[in-house]
């Protein structure tokens, strides 16, 4: 692997230099792998990295630290497979003394133009130029080329912009002698003419560097010491000078011509737009002045309409006022004359009726007094009856309770329905679904209930609900009994929705009741869900009763190990888990069980399986059947048979 570094100062006409070398067979740098930086990239950042803070013209070379020669070294294995390849950057000017200690087998091309030239291209393609500093980066760039060279002829070549361009086959015989490369001369394309240079412009960069005698006797060196010196003939740029001025001059003239013409049509229209101007202002006067006139006259006439309008509402509410009291009078003398007449007639009645009227008048009070004893006879009839009712309605209340206390005491079952409860907070008012009285939590996420338990003894609680609006809201729900949070399990069935809560027994006030807070992640809108639901209520879960049922014993109890087949199902539910084990399996449903699961059903009556309690323990738990609890009832006779059945085993 062998690599040409071709550099010189930007506008010294690098980017042809490149194209001749490529076309000779030097290949450019291949697409970096492994994150490592492109060629131009990494002389950006070495440039920014080792350049001073407010300083324009780079004078010296730049040193990169040990960490850029590693990613220069991960650039050079990327084109290991290159026989020969290189790259053209003005910036590796800067780079000599770093690349050259990377490998001995890169070597330099050191492109050098007249000052002339650089200047006139610096001028014409920076904004904001200046001489001062474009003399400046030329002895800059210049300076680091020659003395490079110098140290390290070896391995570079110092070559004339234009004589390489105009003579590529001396330029490519060199490079094939001073690196021994196999460069392909007769690859190398015919147009390689060498960019025309501006006659003025160069005249002009002549008179700028007549006070710059650093800058000459450096190019002097530099043309002494090249190894393919420019042979330009410069003399003639100078003789091109004066045409060029000539036909600039001439075109300045024609401009100045066209300008003068268009500026004198546009100053004609401008008058014109003037005049125009100024007669829509004498216009726009006469209109104002109409329009102030018309505005005094309609001023007056509206004041004159006023004055009328005032005068008419004057007269027409003083009129109000007479007929006002005219009718007060009419009325009043009306009222007096309606007054004695009524007075005339009832003396009149009482003259004719005074004997006759007292007797009816006693008859009259006598029986409304014998109506109003028969009303008040009917009411307390009424009222003994109601409190009879209440009174055989308490009774029944009281044996009710009574007998639901004593329930209680026996085996600790209780379902309680939830328009029974003492509701503390978040509950909405009892509403009937599926023909089932139910009450919905909401619109906060945490529901409170007050449960009539002392929590005496380990019980179980088993909320039994009929839905929720969402079914994420279960994923996060969670139960607080007295202010702290238990554990749950929720069975959630196409028949049977409930979640089971197990309340261990603890010391509290005797008569204190249970508060259940039952907390969802968040509410739900019907109408979010379904666009056609009219109930935008914010809800959480419908819950229709709660059951208090007594912890029983579970299959974990000591079973004698006689059978075999008993001690493989023991085995068997031992390796289950609490799923099965712990929960207790008095409460087991098998009609529940058997009316979920159809096949059980059928295989139970063909005799093949002995019954559902059995399924679900060796079959349905592995299969994720659910776990049918009944809450009401104690277990079927069936069942029972069934755990005295596997007990005996």
């Amino acid at each position: 692997m062998k690599a040409v570094v071709c550099t010189g100062t930007p506008w010294g006409g690098l980017e042809q230099m490149g194209t001749v070398l490529n076309a000779a067979g030097v290949q450019p740098p291949m697409d970096p792998v492994r994150g490592n930086a492109t060629i131009d990239s990494f002389h950006a950042l070495l440039m920014n990295a080792g350049q001073p803070e407010n300083q324009s013209v780079v004078d010296q070379p730049v040193h990169p630290g040990k960490i850029w020669g590693q990613q220069a070294l991960g650039i050079l294995q990327d084109n290991l497979n290159q026989q020969v390849w290189g790259w053209t950057n003005p910036f590796s000017t800067w780079l000599l003394e770093f690349w050259k200690s990377l490998d001995l087998n890169i070597y330099f091309i050191l492109v050098y133009s007249s000052p002339e030239e650089d200047i006139s291209r610096f001028m014409q393609n920076v904004v904001n130029p200046s001489s001062e500093v474009a003399a400046d980066l030329w002895r800059s760039y210049n300076t680091q080329l020659l003395r490079f060279y110098n140290r390290n002829r070896k391995r570079c070549l110092l070559v004339s912009r234009n004589a390489g361009l105009s003579d590529p086959s001396s330029l490519l015989k060199l490079c094939s002698e001073r690196f021994d490369v196999s460069l392909q001369l007769d690859a190398v394309a015919l147009d390689t003419q060498t960019e025309k240079l501006d006659p003025i412009g160069f005249v002009l960069s002549q008179r700028l560097l007549q006070g710059r005698q650093d800058v000459h006797t450096l190019y002097n060196e530099i043309q002494a010491t090249a190894t393919l010196p420019d042979g330009e003939d410069y003399q003639k740029q100078v003789d091109e000078a004066w045409p060029a001025y000539r036909q600039l001059s001439l075109t300045i003239t024609e401009q100045q011509e066209r300008y003068a013409t268009e500026s004198a049509d546009q100053a004609r229209q401008l008058e014109q737009q003037h005049q125009e101007l100024e007669q829509c202002r004498e216009e726009n006067k006469l209109l104002l002045l109409q329009l102030h006139q018309v505005q005094e006259e309609l001023e007056a006439i509206f004041l004159e309409s006023q004055k009328k309008q005032t005068d008419c509402a004057a007269r027409l509410e003083e009129q109000k006022q007479q007929l006002e009291k005219s009718r007060g009078a009419i009325e009043e003398y009306r009222k007096r004359v309606e007054q004695l007449q009524r007075e005339n007639r009832a003396l009149a009645e009482a003259q004719e009726n005074s004997a006759v009227g007292l007797e009816e008048q006693a008859e009259a009070k006598s029986r409304e007094l014998e109506q109003e004893n028969e009303l008040l006879l009917l009411q307390l009839h009424q009222v003994q009856e109601e409190l009879e009712h209440y009174f055989l309605l308490y009774q029944k209340s009281q044996r009710h309770q009574e007998e639901q206390a004593a329930s209680v005491q026996q085996d600790g079952r209780m379902k309680l329905q939830m328009s029974e409860l003492a509701l503390r907070e978040n509950w909405y008012e009892v509403a009937e679904l599926d023909e089932e009285e139910l009450r919905w939590s909401g619109p906060g996420a945490r529901a409170t209930i007050m449960l009539p338990i002392k929590r005496d003894m380990d019980q179980l609680l088993v909320v039994h609900y009929k839905q929720v609006v969402a079914q994420d809201q279960l994923k996060g729900i969670h139960i607080e009994v007295d202010g702290e949070q238990v554990s749950h399990a929720i069975y959630d069935t196409l028949s049977q929705k409930y979640i089971v809560v197990k309340l261990t027994a603890m010391e509290k006030e005797s008569t204190s009741d249970t508060e259940l807070a039952i907390v969802l992640p968040h509410t739900v809108k019907p109408s979010d869900v379904v666009s056609e639901s009219p109930d935008d209520r914010p809800l959480g879960i419908a819950v229709y009763s709660l059951s208090i049922l007594p912890v029983m014993p579970s299959l974990r109890i000591n079973w004698p190990d006689t059978s075999y087949r008993r001690l493989r199902l023991k085995r068997r539910i031992n390796r289950i888990g609490e799923g099965v084990a712990s929960f207790p399996l008095a409460y087991f449903d098998g009609k529940a069980y058997l009316q979920e699961y159809p096949d059980v059903a059928e295989a139970v009556n063909q005799g093949t399986v002995p019954s559902a309690f059995v399924h679900y323990v060796e079959h349905g738990f592995y299969d994720g059947h659910d776990f049918m609890l009944a809450d009401t009832q104690l277990p079927s006779e069936g069942d029972a048979n069934d755990l005295a059945r596997i007990e005996q085993q």
